[in-house]
């Protein structure tokens, strides 16, 4: 049995059942009168009538069964045998149905599926996606073992309707010069990077680091480049393994020392070093609290550097630099306070609004108290491979109810997403800059001008039917995704929907505004910064207008997410 499958069945025979414990401890705190209907209610569930559900499991691409899947129902599981097929007993009704197997794509959309179970349920047939694997071969110019060199994949993503680049695995060579990253996502484009290795053996005795002679191996980026932005990129397909030959060359890493003057003496300082592309480095930097310095080595390059100190006064500076042939030397960073940028949120609330089981208050009334009500995400514009940073908000005392203060973010571009908790967002902006439009400018020390947030309650919804493709089984049960593509600029996330299969639809709480909406078979991000890939989506679905407090009515046919092309 494969060992990922031996401790995945040992993790669920231990597991709780936590629907039970929390009925046990409900039953605990009722009075003994209730204790009868407690067990009339568990005998009745045990009386439910059970079905035999069986299929078959297979390979996405190739067509062919795959032997020893798990498929687990929660109150059944079981493997598939050598001809793909399994075989279940549920209870009758709605319930959900996990299938993986090590070396195929744990996606949402392969892995877990809605059934309705009765006694005239159709034999089923799941498919799981092969994932793909990167090998690599490294070679030192000097011959010497390419050992313990650590290198990171990235994959090129779609977060937040941006494409990013992110680090989605790391791997390191074993004693032959060998590295594997194996089940990784695909169809999917990635960039694999080594990280710098510095040989401080080589170091000589000195007295000072403008002394010191270091040398080591720069990171190298595969295919083809000496850092990120030069290389191009590995297309790799489902069950495709590719071989990567990778030639290290030893070159001298000069020192670098930048002074910091006003350095907070006792504070804990944070060095970052990045390439071009705003990829971290791993050379070793350090703050020399004695000498009040920044101290690396670096190899031939361009680089920025960002150093941030903790404590009451919070303190950044940024600086930008090259190397070339010579040690660095000379070069001064003032670190500047870093001021929170204030938030206001206003509610303009003219419905009375049911949610989470209580009603809204109405206009000015915040949830938890002091609590922000929306949620705040930056995504640098200034970098290729940050994904979205949080950032603190908090509500000093003395202030209005519905101002706080945002904290935390370091000078640059930013796209701003904002997701209410209560309503939604209606508009958002600092100063006269609308950031559904145009980015937040966070400038040095922190500084942005106030950004005010309109928070309104006042939904629509989208009444509609939709209509699976031919030949779909089990269409009563099949997961539909619907997007609604907002034919205007927000800071919110298109609102997505899942559904069980085709039919009648309902879509409460859908902000106002004229939207493009697509039904699709798979789960899909929607790549905004994508011109092709937008006018594939608007050539699809239905367009239809939601007014405030009103209805719209749609019908759109469920599209197959491949009608939609690759995605980055």
């Amino acid at each position: 049995m494969d060992a990922g499958i031996r401790r995945w069945m040992i993790r669920r025979r231990v597991k709780p059942n936590w629907g039970i414990v929390a009925g046990l401890s409900l039953a605990a705190g009722l009075s003994f009168g209730a204790a009868p209907a407690f067990a009339q209610a568990a005998g009745q569930e045990r009386a439910a009538p059970t079905f035999s559900v069986s299929g078959v499991v297979v390979n996405r691409v190739t067509g062919q069964p795959i032997a020893r899947a798990m498929v687990d129902a929660g109150s059944d599981a079981t493997l598939t045998d050598g001809d793909g097929r399994f075989e279940l007993r549920l209870p009758e009704g709605g319930t959900q149905v996990t299938v993986k197997r090590p070396g195929f794509s744990e996606k949402e959309e392969d892995t877990q599926h809605r059934l309705q179970v009765n006694k005239d349920i159709a034999d089923l047939q799941f498919s799981l996606t092969p994932t793909a694997s990167l090998v690599g071969h490294v070679t030192l110019s000097n011959g010497d073992d390419a050992e313990g060199i650590r290198f990171s994949a990235y994959r090129r993503q779609v977060v937040e309707g941006h494409s990013r680049w992110m680090s989605v695995e790391m791997a390191t060579t074993n004693s032959e010069g060998a590295f594997a990253f194996d089940g990784v996502e695909a169809p999917a484009e990635y960039v694999v990077c080594s990280m710098e290795v510095n040989d401080h053996s080589g170091r000589l005795a000195a007295a000072t680091a403008a002394e010191a002679v270091v040398y080591g191996y720069p990171s190298t980026c595969f295919p083809g480049g000496t850092d990120f932005l030069s290389a191009g990129q590995l297309a790799v397909m489902p069950g495709q393994q590719k071989d990567m030959e990778i030639v290290l060359t030893r070159q001298r890493f000069y020192p670098v020392t930048i002074s910091a003057p006003n350095g907070p003496p006792g504070q804990g300082v944070q060095v970052e070093v990045f390439d071009r592309a705003g990829r971290p480095s791993s050379s070793r930097a350090r703050w020399n609290p004695r000498r009040g310095v920044v101290e690396m080595e670096l190899p031939n390059g361009n680089y920025s550097l960002d150093v941030r100190s903790w404590g009451r006064q919070p303190l950044f500076g940024r600086m930008d630099l090259r190397v070339a042939n010579a040690p660095v030397t000379g070069l001064t960073m003032t670190l500047s306070p870093l001021h929170p940028i204030e938030v206001e949120v206003r509610k303009e609330f003219t419905a009375v609004a049911q949610q989470d089981g209580m009603v809204n208050l109405g206009n000015n009334t915040f949830r938890n108290g002091n609590g922000p009500s929306v949620n705040i995400s930056l995504l640098s514009r200034d970098s290729l491979i940050e994904g979205p940073m949080g950032v603190g908000m908090s509500h000093p005392e003395g202030t209005p109810s519905g101002v706080f203060q945002m904290e935390g973010a370091k000078p640059g571009r930013y796209t701003v997403r904002a997701d209410a908790f209560e309503g939604y967002v209606s508009s958002i902006t600092s100063g006269s800059t609308d950031l559904t439009r145009e980015p937040l400018v966070v400038s040095a020390g922190g500084t942005a001008a106030p950004i005010e947030v309109t928070l309104r309650n006042d939904w629509g919804q989208i009444n509609g039917m939709v209509h699976m493709p031919e030949g779909t089984a089990n269409p009563e049960t099949a997961v539909v995704y619907l997007y609604a593509i907002p034919q205007f600029s927000s800071a919110a996330r298109p609102p997505v929907m899942v559904s069980d299969g085709g039919g009648t639809l309902l879509w409460p709480r859908v902000p106002p505004g004229t939207y493009r909406v697509v039904a699709l078979d798979t789960a899909r991000e929607i790549n905004l910064d994508d011109a092709r890939e937008m006018a594939r989506w608007n050539a699809l679905g239905q367009l239809v207008k939601v007014s405030p407090g009103g209805t719209a009515n749609i019908e759109v046919d469920v599209v197959k997410s491949a009608e939609l092309g690759a995605t980055e």
